[in-house]
């Protein structure tokens, strides 16, 4: 048992050049002149690899080269700890060890985060994780829970700035999806740290658009008829219409039932993104669009109309209305907000109906009721 020896050392694989012009680097184990090789899940081009030291050209400190060394580390760590303990040292306990499907392997981790999580969080909030997911495969087709740390969350923000161009909104949005999977693998113990504990998100201020009396008028008064697809057009400018008037999101709207109107005065409902309750009283215009819609035999109030199509269509209607906004669903939930806010309804009062829980998050609303600000500076005599 005592003369067991081993050696651990990365190959750059010639044999196995890409069409890119990169090759993989291997881990050659050598247990008793019985060699195996192992994927690192990294590349290099033939002129920026040194073969006597087995590394990447340049610093031996670099990001690539402690992620090599990390790796290497850990196998001979694992070897060395099994030949103390008396066990017998072979090519299938390294194979064993090392095998893709271990805890270690990050996008294994991953669709384990996400399948277990999906059951609680709403489509929009799915799409965020698949996006981040797609980006990371770009980004690096192999990754390793051990390998992720604050060097590899710096590469992996310049490389969204840098190959795609995402601004500071969308890479805060990617950055917050990883920190959450990361976090659930310190939570149970996977990972000794957080390597986003080194790492500042930067989220910018989201500016808050809504429509003004005059566009929601626009909007409301447009005719469909003389329009291709505008039966489609008609059902998506009423659904939007109804969030305008309830504050409703998308999701909320689609799931609307005949079982969450009580007494035809008020909606209430399990909101689909916070699972909080939310009861909010229905407005002259909203139950004329009910009206419009209950009479159906469905369950459900509105027909079943994708999120993608419904934004789409926005897009048309706010064409032809001549509206220069970027009108999406969810305007409709922020010129709900900011019209109560311009008519100086208490925060607390907006607050309830939209379903917040922090206040924060209705003044948002109210910090950006500006038109109503200046209204306001203009009638004081004092500064005018």
């Amino acid at each position: 048992m005592s003369n067991q020896n081993f050696s651990v050392k990365a190959i750059l694989r010639k044999d196995k050049k890409r069409i890119d012009g990169t090759c993989p680097i291997n881990y050659r184990v050598t247990i008793n002149s019985n060699v195996l090789k192992l994927s690192s899940g990294e590349y290099c081009e033939e002129n920026k690899w040194n073969p006597k030291e087995g590394a990447f050209k340049g610093s031996k400190s670099s990001y690539e080269n402690s992620l090599l060394d990390n790796e290497m580390s850990r196998i001979k760590d694992y070897l060395r700890e099994q030949r103390s303990i008396g066990n017998y040292l072979d090519i299938e306990l390294v194979k064993s060890f090392y095998s893709t499907n271990d805890k270690d392997d990050f996008y294994e981790y991953y669709d384990k985060f996400c399948e277990k999580k999906f059951t609680e969080l709403s489509e929009g909030t799915q799409y965020h994780y698949e996006i981040l997911l797609k980006r990371l495969k770009q980004f690096k087709k192999e990754i390793k829970l051990s390998q992720i740390n604050l060097s590899f969350i710096e590469k992996f923000d310049s490389f969204l700035s840098t190959k795609f161009n995402t601004g500071n909104s969308g890479r805060w949005s990617r950055h917050k999806n990883l920190k959450a999977v990361l976090g659930n693998a310190l939570k149970n113990n996977i990972i000794k740290k957080n390597p986003y504990d080194g790492f500042k998100l930067i989220q910018e201020e989201t500016k808050i658009d809504y429509l003004n009396p005059i566009e929601l008028m626009l909007i409301e008064k447009i005719i469909f008829s003389n329009f291709p697809k505008g039966e489609g057009l008609n059902i998506t400018r009423d659904m939007f219409l109804f969030s305008c008037y309830t504050g409703l999101r998308y999701s909320d709207v689609i799931g609307l039932s005949k079982n969450d109107i009580l007494d035809s005065e008020t909606i209430s409902m399990r909101m689909q993104k916070t699972k909080n309750m939310v009861k909010v009283p229905i407005t002259n215009k909203a139950k004329l669009i009910l009206k419009k819609y209950s009479s159906s035999g469905n369950e459900s109030i509105f027909p079943n109309r994708c999120n993608v199509t419904v934004n789409r269509d926005l897009k048309t209607i706010a064409s032809l209305c001549k509206i220069k906004k970027k009108v999406h669903f969810h305007m409709g939930r922020h010129t709900f907000a900011s019209t109560m806010a311009n008519s100086d309804v208490n925060s607390f009062k907006i607050m309830k109906l939209l379903g917040h829980k922090d206040i924060k998050m209705t003044q948002r609303y109210v910090d950006n009721s500006v038109e109503d600000l200046s209204k306001m500076l203009k009638s004081i005599k004092t500064f005018n």
